[in-house]
């Protein structure tokens, strides 16, 4: 005798049977995709700021790299800088890039100083990112998008003057930039989960129309150990020079062709990993539109790429200072200045008093195409045009004057 279940009741027993079939993939995708998720979350550590351009404080600075030098009393800077970065952090494995975590950044920051007493001088720096975004590649993989924008780490750096060009031939000072917890969102590339400190050494000097600057820095904070690139985010040894060429202008105003490098690199296993040790050169130009404002742009590329070195650059912006003392920007003031018009050339020949000397040794011949700038032409129809005087024309060892 044959038993058969009714067909409704074949139809449960199959239903029952491919529940299992159906619901088991269902289950195995989402845990899947929630592992997934939750690996790209736990790789991505955001409580640092992943754009590292420091706006100098001051206009005697070149772009990102400090000058030694101190105004002079009350003397004041308050500038507006704003800054595109283009992939300043990307994830990699094994060498090649996966995906970008911060495709784009744009910056503000809001800079002021003030000068007290011509050896000391505050600053402050209050970053604002206006806009930040994932690359499509890191949203794809299981990582959250960003916030879009927000405030960053305010810093605050007091500079004291250890020594002047004018007395000892260089502009060298001690900086100290504290970074504040203010960043907000939190864990946006913003800021830090704990207070920085960055001491610093600037040197700087003037050489006519050339201005030399260098820095060398630590910045110490909190170690953030992070699974994206094998990436440890440790107190750092940072180092800058600066070039800058002034090209006379209207009203005793220069303009100003500029270029610097950054490198930076662990401070306690230095040069160990390339995403911890990276390089980014800049180029720029500022432009004085009166006696208290000028206007700056420019534009830089990675040299090494490292963790917060974007492909490329560019920023620009607004500069407002007060330099009343100094009209001609030599750094005399011009109650002091012979010629508070026309800046000091700085040739290591009477360079306190503020007069360029074209002709040092007043021998008609300008000390640029002069042999001896500082020793006078002997004008005796023996090779005068060099500048550089002759004691002994026949070089027989006796001297002219008893020849």
């Amino acid at each position: 005798m044959n038993c058969e279940y009714p067909p409704q009741h074949r139809q449960a027993r199959v239903g029952r049977r491919l529940t299992p079939l159906i619901v088991m993939p269902i289950l195995m995708a989402t845990l899947v995709g929630s592992l997934s998720e939750a690996r790209a979350q736990a790789r991505d550590r955001r409580n640092f700021d992943a754009n590292r351009l420091r706006p100098a404080s001051s206009r005697e600075g070149i772009m990102n790299v400090e000058s030694g030098f101190v105004p002079s009393h009350l003397k004041w800077d308050l500038s507006l800088w704003f800054d595109y970065a283009d992939d300043a952090f990307v994830l990699e494995e094994n060498g090649e890039r996966v995906a970008s975590l911060l495709k784009s950044r744009t910056d503000a920051h809001v800079i002021g100083s003030i000068a007290l007493g011509g050896f000391f001088q505050l600053a402050i720096d209050v970053p604002i990112a206006l806009n930040q975004t994932r690359g499509g590649r890191a949203l794809g993989l299981g990582f959250e998008d960003l916030e879009s924008s927000g405030l960053g780490d305010i810093a605050v750096t007091p500079k004291v003057r250890l020594l002047s060009a004018r007395d000892q031939g260089v502009d060298l000072a001690f900086l100290a930039r504290v970074g504040f917890t203010s960043a907000s969102p939190v864990d946006a590339y913003l800021g830090e989960r704990e207070p920085t400190v960055t001491p610093e050494l600037a040197l700087s000097r003037d050489l006519g129309p050339v201005r030399l600057a260098a820095n060398l820095a630590a910045l110490f904070r909190e170690n953030l150990a992070s699974r994206n690139n094998d990436l440890n985010i440790d107190h750092e040894l940072l180092a800058r020079a600066g070039l800058s060429y002034g090209i006379p202008g209207p009203g005793g105003r220069q303009f100003r062709l500029e270029a610097s490098a950054e490198t930076f690199t662990p401070l306690r296993r230095p040069f160990n990993k390339s995403n911890t040790t990276g390089a980014e050169w800049l180029a720029g130009a500022s432009l004085p539109l009166t006696t208290q404002v000028e206007f700056f742009l420019g534009g830089g590329t990675a040299l090494a790429a490292a963790y917060s070195v974007p492909d490329y650059r560019f920023f620009g912006g607004l500069r407002f200072f007060e330099r009343y003392g100094d009209a001609d920007g030599d750094k005399i003031e011009d109650s002091d200045d012979a010629w508070p018009d026309e800046a000091e050339d700085f040739d290591n020949f009477d360079d306190a008093d503020g007069c360029p000397d074209l002709d040092n040794d007043g021998d008609g011949v300008p000390d640029t195409n002069d042999a001896a700038p500082n020793d006078p032409e002997d004008r005796d129809g023996f090779e005068d045009s060099d500048g550089a005087p002759d004691p002994d024309n026949d070089s027989d060892g006796i001297p002219d004057e008893n020849d």
